[in-house]
């Protein structure tokens, strides 16, 4: 039988509260130097821009192979936990290696 703290129940289900709804916004990958060099570029929605900055070649599509995606994923959702932490009273905030 699995005994668990309490600690890591609580932990558990902030993680799952905070996962619940969550999805990677991430659409491409930016490449500064394109084709294009006209500065500034003007959007009216992030849909606009994201389809200016892939018709310009700015915007490169995502990483097709899975473990590769995951690791970019990875990062957002990190960032997104590490904000959300921050918010929490008395919460602490301790970042290791990239695996950790």
């Amino acid at each position: 039988m699995l005994h668990t703290c309490p600690v890591d129940s609580l932990l558990l289900n902030w993680l799952r509260d905070e996962t619940r709804d969550w999805r990677p916004s991430i659409v491409g990958v930016f490449r500064e130097h394109a084709a294009h060099s006209d500065w500034p570029l003007t959007a009216n929605s992030p849909g606009d821009l994201r389809e200016k900055l892939t018709t310009l070649g700015h915007l490169l599509p995502l990483p097709s192979e899975p473990a590769a995606l995951a690791n970019v994923m990875e990062i957002e959702l990190r960032r997104h936990l590490t904000r959300r932490a921050a918010e929490l009273d008395g919460g602490q905030i301790k970042e290791g290696t990239e695996r950790s």
